[in-house]
């Protein structure tokens, strides 16, 4: 019994040995497969890395475009600033032109007030030399009137001094 007893101890540890080393072996599986994962991120990861230090190459070549670009953007920026001082002048001739426009209108509109005025003094001025004309022609045929008159009191007169003696036509 104590043989049988001792085999089964020893079966026991050996069972109890062999169910730790499937466990063992069970988290080695689990290590394995972490560290495969670990490895396939570790791979992209340095396949990332290669494709920046490409496009970090392009980065030098697009930083020496930039600075190549940079002397004309200066020059471009300062023909622009000129450009804005110009239009600034302009502004500033356009801003005083307008006050002598609106100076000139404010002359050309009493001067339209004046125009008004002498318009309306011309239509008065105009209806009273027509009555100055009416006038005037009344006059003129009194003037014929009176003409007749007085070449008939001429005639008159030469034929009373022809008639009396010592007078001389």
């Amino acid at each position: 019994m104590v043989r049988q007893t001792i085999g089964y101890l020893g079966l026991l540890i050996l069972v109890t040995f062999l169910g730790q080393q499937v466990l063992t072996t069970l988290a080695l599986v689990r290590v394995d497969g972490g560290l495969r994962s670990s490895l396939q991120s570790t791979n992209q990861l340095a396949q990332a890395q290669q494709h920046l230090l490409q496009e970090n190459a392009s980065l030098h070549k697009l930083s020496a475009v930039t600075a190549q670009m940079n002397l004309p953007l200066k020059q471009a920026l300062s023909i622009a600033a000129g450009i804005d001082a110009h239009i600034q002048n302009i502004n500033q001739l356009n801003a005083q032109t307008l006050k002598i426009n609106q100076s000139i209108n404010g002359i050309v509109g009493q001067s339209g007030i004046s125009l008004a005025r002498v318009a309306e003094e011309m239509k008065q001025l105009n209806q009273v030399l027509q009555g100055v004309n009416k006038s005037l022609g009344q006059l003129d045929q009194y003037v014929g009137q009176d003409s007749g008159h007085l070449h008939a009191m001429a005639d008159t007169v030469q034929s009373i001094n022809g008639k009396l003696p010592g007078v001389n036509p």
